[in-house]
């Protein structure tokens, strides 16, 4: 089944075309990456896909009912099953580990104001349902025994897992990862693949920008690919392999001829 449809997207900054007209889909289960140069037009795309930014054209069609996403704000996208996470970590790096994925178990809640202010019986519930829902999502991501501590003290590596617990606390149905290896050592990034397709495993589609070839071609499922915000290629990692296109856009045309 098709869960996102991209038909013509577009996106300006003044004179420059940071997206031209981008058009694929992605399937339910699939691990999709997204690659292309530096400035390539990919962060972009995750931008106006979860209503960052707004696309000066084209259309983002989600799920079944086809919906548009296009101009939604990116509580209305989290709230229709769509995660992401960020190329710099946005952690709140006071809060511990728990405190943090608590925060995003309640963003589907429909709780009365009053009721949470008051803390009444169903806030009460509802506190401890979300608090086993955060601990369940650190013990899938390794971290559950540093759960009290404060986000700011766990080292680079477990702050990138600590990011996918908090979006996978909105239960999407698609989750796309900005740079989920950057930085990481040979041990975390093999670590980092396994909690990936754990997560295909559970029912998650993923879109993942990724500069390591390494990592791509030993994880996905296809790759699409962007150059100077158009999108140049589209298929198995075999094939892109050897695509003279995505040769020429990573190694220049003079080096690959």
């Amino acid at each position: 089944m098709i869960l996102l449809d991209v038909a013509d997207l577009t996106r300006r900054f003044g004179g420059v075309l940071a997206l031209n007209g981008a058009s694929f889909s992605i399937d339910e289960g699939e691990i999709i990456s997204l690659i292309g140069p530096n400035g390539s037009g990919k962060t972009t795309f995750f931008n106006c896909l979860t209503g960052i930014y707004r696309p000066d054209a084209g259309r983002a069609f989600w799920g079944p009912a086809q919906c548009d996403l296009s101009g939604l704000s990116p509580h209305a996208v989290a709230r229709l099953g769509i995660a992401r996470t960020f190329q710099n970590i946005r952690l709140f790096s006071r809060l511990s580990l728990l405190d943090n994925t608590m925060l995003a178990t309640q963003a589907n809640d429909n709780l009365p104001l009053w009721e949470s202010l008051l803390i009444g019986p169903s806030a009460r519930r509802l506190e401890f349902f979300h608090r086993d829902e955060a601990l369940a999502l650190l013990r899938l991501v390794g971290l559950a025994d540093q759960s009290l501590e404060p986000a700011g003290s766990l080292a680079y590596g477990l702050q990138r897992r600590l990011e996918i617990a908090r979006a996978m606390a909105t239960k999407p149905k698609l989750l796309l990862l900005d740079e989920p290896c950057a930085g990481l050592n040979p041990q975390e990034i093999n670590d980092l693949m396994a909690l990936i397709r754990s997560l295909r495993d559970r029912g998650v589609t993923i879109l993942m920008i990724e500069h390591s070839m390494q990592i791509v071609m030993q994880i996905s499922d296809r790759i699409i690919v962007f150059d100077a915000g158009t999108k140049i290629a589209e298929g198995l990692p075999r094939d892109i392999q050897k695509n003279p296109l995505v040769l020429s856009a990573y190694l220049g045309t003079a080096i690959h001829a």
